[in-house]
């Protein structure tokens, strides 16, 4: 087995106490926008090093390290360096060729893992400046530090190299030019509480500064860098390394020891950052997120105790322009037909870039997340590693160790005396630094049968780019964020064959643990890695398989699972493979049918304040052989079913019998009608009439469509015109929905303008501003009794189907006489019919022949409802989403509250849109399906109507969550795109901010009870028939007073609670409530609906805390019955 940990350094024997949590304080480049704004991309030609050393006034503050002072020929400063006996790592002098050697030793590094496409040429100016002050001048302090005194740090030691006149900008490019500042004393840069070494809180920390951090930190808006040469030449932008990170400690004899740590992989890294890479650690707390497998890591460039970073990760080197990988995504169904794939053979990373055999592939699951696969080898050529090492006196020397050196590798106490003593210049494969090394088999003995040596194998990443994004965009604002600084949510994160997944865990001692990187995180055949467990040890990934249901697996970084796996991994000898094979889902499981990245190329771009109120949302169309029925009314023998996609810009139809036959979907399946302006959702299910704002929105355009199956385009039929008569005033702030009713002489209204068209574009009349659905009333034998439509506008009431008493109700409610847009809904049982009204601020339920016939089932004070629609089951139960509490909430028509509900939004999640029901499952029950967003993605979410999660949920739609500002704080309303998802047959079509288009297939869909924003489909007005409305349940259904269903809410209470209750009918309640003495405190009486829950409210906020008793006492149809309640009350 592998070695657990290093042990530390001989330097250090006793010092058990010392941990170097390596973390790089401020190493995160602040881009301006953009990833490709962030990286210098490709990073290909030559890059100019320019060095400086820089001391400051002496001094002997235990604050800080040394003295601030190289001397004159680089022995003085840290004493304790010279003092220290036959040091081998970075030992004295520190003089002008020591620094060199360094740069040296970053140019080979560079050169080596660019494969010869980035070349650095340094020089380091010859002598050495010293500034007016010392070191703890320029020392930012404090846990939440600010860096303008690094910026005065540079600002001062460029002023004196050019009072010195020793810089020549001949040949320089400032854009190609990185300048780096090496100061005397030792970086601020590793954890120093809980360990033996000295606590210098006014070192410096090793930052990387560019143009415009220093333009904020100087506050000069127009800085262009540090002006040398009379303005001839600007710095703009640096880079700060210590001396050494060698520090002094003590013992736990109280004897001096110094622990050694180079500054090469320090100087990588900030080189990197100049480049542009983000720091790849988690920056939040500094422990590691992709280990010893990349270099922005501190486990990478702290490696060896810094001595040897890792070449760069697969996505470094990818996205620095290095490599490029090869794209093998399928979609499901050509994995399906095919099976597998492959097998897919990889050259090592480390090897020439024109090597026989690729060196990354890349798998999509979404137009920003996707999988990155490289092949990682420590040993190559199966000799070991050689090192050069630069000798104090200049001399070379050239050393060499293999997997048996196990001192070595592993760094046992006093593996650097190992080394001879001197600066590192350059290494054979810098990826020996991967984990790895000798496994000496079960028996734990050197030498026998069943060692094996670990040299690599293949690593998958994960890469998330909306994270990444996100980051850079927050950096670009002065935000620190990090790329991986949500260990569950990282933008780079490497999937670890070991199952444990515990890069970053409990991340102490710089040592061999799997916290750093592990051999076992490779992939590899024969990788039979144990996790310790309470009763032993279990491999989580026997078979060595990358799938939807290993350890680790393939889900997206919301959980969605793939439909395709990895297996047969090879990745031992010079070459490595793998194949993929498509992993089925469960028989009721949904199936990812279609997704396209970039359906919509510009994305939901809009900020069109019409959307908010009136969004676009998907939609169907029923077609005869002979195409949509020409003048309106469902055809005779439907044929087919075109789902239907209206963007602001262009409309998309997609045959429901290609969606169901053809095995791969693309753009090219889907009919278009492009070019289009300022669209409004078009009436579609039995006709295709769209509605374009056109003109500055100044004129509306609506046109007729036929599409007969087969073809490939829409054929135009008519087109109106209508002008605003409202100058100024811009239709989006006049129009309501385009919307109609079934059959071929119904026309279509212009909501709101009151303007009527026939079916053949004609304008009818304008009488109506708003009409409801025209549904069909049923008798208790289910035959047709007659139909019901509401029409009104300023002046005039029509309703058929009510009679005069019902309408004079809704006349004189109040509810009409409103400036607000408002839609009804209605709601159909048997032969009567009550309305959903929805405002702009509430939400509630009129009945003209209730007692009171209006009741509020919500408000809000802002104008969220009329975007926000809800869902209504047959059930007579209203579901919605609290834009403002991040919320989805169920209510029945009553107004009072579903079990189980309100429903949380996931962590780090907020709902949108609105809710759609149906039976996902075949189970005879509906459900839930929402649409929820982080910063990153979009997600679509199931639920019980017990608001218990679906299996297999969420599935990711695609790229682009809830707009907000970078700091992605979820404890205020958040905007968002949303385009409405909607369920055509068996098919679910939902659409992300950034464009891209899922589409699933729920094999077992049963009914749906809401399909659309609008409900069941139809022509841009919303009804619902309902069925079983509100039946009682449980044992007491025969009960005056449902115990079940009588109880308070929370319990204990603060300073209120909710009181619920239900009667079997129409009734009579008396509540009263005593304190534990015996005193009443509270007394109601209030007159129940029956048949489902109610509820009151009972501020208790001035009742002291205790216990109290509830008396409900009912009396229904000469019935009675009562139940006691137990309040608790804590303050």
């Amino acid at each position: 087995m592998l070695p657990n940990r290093w042990p530390y350094s001989s330097s250090l024997s006793g010092c058990s106490s010392i941990v170097i949590l390596c973390f790089l304080l401020c190493l995160e480049i602040l881009g301006t926008s953009g990833l490709t704004a962030q990286v210098i991309r490709p990073a290909v030609g030559q890059i100019d090093l320019i060095a400086v050393r820089v001391e400051f006034l002496s001094d002997t503050s235990e604050l800080t390290s040394g003295t601030g002072v190289f001397g004159p020929y680089g022995f003085d400063g840290l004493d304790y360096l010279a003092r220290q006996e036959d040091p081998r790592i970075d030992p004295l002098p520190h003089d002008q060729s020591y620094f060199e050697a360094h740069l040296e030793f970053a140019r080979n590094y560079y050169l080596k893992a660019s494969d010869g496409q980035l070349e650095l040429d340094y020089q380091v100016l010859p002598e050495v400046v010293q500034l007016d002050n010392p070191m703890s001048f320029y020392s930012p302090i404090g846990e939440e530090f600010t860096l303008e005194k690094i910026a005065v740090l540079l600002e001062h030691v460029w002023a004196k190299v050019d009072e010195f006149g020793q810089f020549d900008a001949t040949g320089l490019d400032p854009a190609k030019t990185a300048f780096v500042i090496f100061h005397a004393g030792v970086g601020r840069d590793i954890e120093l509480t809980g360990t033996s070494l000295d606590i210098t809180p006014y070192d410096l920390p090793s930052i990387y500064l560019k143009q415009d951090q220093l333009a904020s930190l100087l506050n000069e808006p127009t800085f262009e860098g540090f002006s040398m040469n009379n303005g001839a030449f600007h710095v703009n932008n640096s880079m700060i390394i210590p001396r050494t990170q060698s520090r002094r400690g003590e013992d736990i004899g109280g004897n001096e020891v110094v622990f050694p740590l180079s500054i090469n992989g320090l100087l990588c890294a900030s080189i990197g950052s100049h480049l542009g890479l983000p720091d790849l650690f988690n920056t939040s707390d500094g422990s590691p997120a992709i280990g010893r497998f990349g270099l922005m890591d501190g486990a990478g460039f702290f490696s060896y105790n810094g001595l040897i970073p890792p070449e760069p990760s697969a996505w470094e080197k990818a996205t620095l322009g290095w490599i490029e990988p090869l794209n093998i995504t399928e979609s499901a169904g050509a994995l399906k037909s095919k099976g597998s794939i492959g097998p897919f053979t990889l050259s090592p990373a480390s090897m020439d870039r024109n090597a026989n055999h690729p060196q990354l592939y890349r798998w999509d699951i979404s137009s920003s997340e996707y999988f990155m696969i490289e092949y990682r080898q420590r040993d190559l050529n199966a000799g070991g590693v050689e090192l050069t090492i630069r000798q104090p006196d200049g001399g070379r020397v050239y050393q060499q160790f293999t997997n048996y050196d196990t001192d070595f590798i592993y760094q046992y106490a006093g593996f650097d005396t190992l080394l001879s003593a001197g600066t590192l210049l350059n290494v054979s494969n810098f990826d020996w630094s991967l984990p790895g090394g000798l496994d000496l088999g079960p028996d734990e003995k050197e030498g026998t049968e069943d060692d094996r040596e670990l040299n690599g194998g293949l690593l998958i990443w994960h890469i998330d780019d909306g994270v990444i994004q996100r980051a850079f965009n927050a950096q670009a604002q002065g935000i620190d964020r990090g790329v991986n600084e949500d260990p569950y949510y990282r933008g780079v994160d490497l999937e670890e064959a070991d199952g444990a997944q515990d890069i970053g865990l409990d991340a102490g001692l710089l040592d061999n643990s799997p916290s750093f990187g592990y051999a076992y995180d490779f992939w590899w055949e024969g990788n039979n890695y144990r996790v310790v467990t309470e009763n032993g040890s279990i491999n989580l990934n026997p078979n060595n398989e990358f799938g939807p249901e290993t350890y680790p697996n393939n889900s997206s970084n919301v959980g969605t699972p793939q439909f395709f796996e990895l297996y047969d991994i090879q990745a031992t000898g010079a070459t490595a493979q793998f194949s993929i094979r498509y992993a089925a889902p469960e028989d009721n499981e949904a199936r990812l049918a279609v997704n396209i990245q970039d359906f919509l190329p510009n994305g939901l771009t809009s900020d069109d304040g019409y959307y908010p109120s009136y969004p676009l949302s998907v939609g169907r169309v029923i077609v005869g052989a002979q195409g949509v029925n020409a003048l309106g009314g469902y055809v005779d023998t439907p044929s087919d079913t075109l789902v239907v996609v209206q963007a602001e810009k262009i409309l998309q139809l997609l045959s429901l019998n290609d969606l169901k036959t053809k095995q791969d979907i693309t753009t090219e399946d889907w009919i278009q009608l492009a070019d289009m302006e300022g669209s409004v959702q078009p009436v579609l299910e039995d006709r295709i009439i769209t509605g374009e704002r056109r003109d500055n929105d100044s004129q509306l355009r609506i046109r007729s469509w036929n599409y007969t199956p087969g073809d490939d385009s829409l054929v135009q039929r008519w087109e109106q015109t209508i002008n605003s008569e409202l100058s100024g005033i811009g239709f989006g702030e006049q129009l309501g929905y385009l919307s109609s009713t079934g059959g071929a002489e119904r026309t279509i209204l212009l909501e709101l303008l009151g303007i009527q068209m026939d079916m053949e574009g004609q304008i009818t009349g304008s009488n109506w501003l708003t009409e409801t659905a025209l549904i069909e009333l049923k008798n208790s034998e289910d035959m047709l009794a007659g139909w019901f439509q509401g029409r009104w506008n300023n002046d005039e009431i029509k309703v058929d189907g009510w009679s005069v008493d019902e309408i004079l109700a809704l006349e004189q409610s109040g509810l009409l006489g409103t400036a607000e847009a408002v839609q009804w809904i209605p709601l159909a049982q048997g032969e009567s019919v009550r309305l959903l009204r929805i405002s702009e601020s509430e939400v509630g339920l009129f009945d003209p022949n209730a007692a009171n016939v209006y009741t509020l089932l919500y408000s809000t004070q802002s104008r969220e409802v009329a975007a926000l629609w809800p869902a209504i089951s047959k059930k007579g139960q209203v579901f919605r989403v609290n834009n403002s509490h991040n919320t989805l909430e169920g209510y029945y028509l009553n107004g009072a509250v579903l079990d189980y509900f309100p429903l949380p939004a996931p962590d780090s999640v907020r709902w949108a849109g609105s809710p759609l029901l149906a039976d996902l499952d075949g189970d005879g029950e509906q459900n839930l399906l929402m649409v929820g967003q982080n910063p990153y993605a979009t997600m679509l979410y199931g639920y019980t109507l017990e608001a218990k999660p679906l299996q297999r949920f969420p599935l990711l739609i695609g790229t682009g969550g809830f707009n907000s500002d970078v700091s992605g704080s979820l404890d205020v309303d958040q905007g968002s795109q949303i385009h409405e998802h909607g369920i055509v047959g068996s098919f679910v079509t939902a659409i992300a901010p950034s464009g891209e288009l899922s589409i699933w297939e729920f094999p077992n869909m049963g009914s749906a009870d809401w399909p659309s924003r609008m409900g069941p489909w139809g022509w841009n007005r919303a009804h619902q028939t309902e069925e079983e409305l509100n039946s009682p349940r449980g044992g007491d259904e025969q009960s005056v007073l449902i115990g079940s269903e009588t109880y308070n809410w929370p319990n204990p209470a603060r300073d209120r609670t909710m009181l619920r209750f239900q009667t079997s009918g129409a009734g009579q309640v008396q509540i009263q409530i005593i304190d534990l003495g015996g005193q009443i405190i509270y007394e109601l009486q209030v007159q129940s609906k029956g048949v489902s829950p109610e509820e009151i409210e009972i501020d208790t906020s001035q009742w002291p805390s205790g216990a109290y008793i509830a008396l409900v006492k009912v009396a229904v149809a000469g019935k009675t019955s009562s139940k006691l309640v137990k309040i608790a009350v804590a303050k």
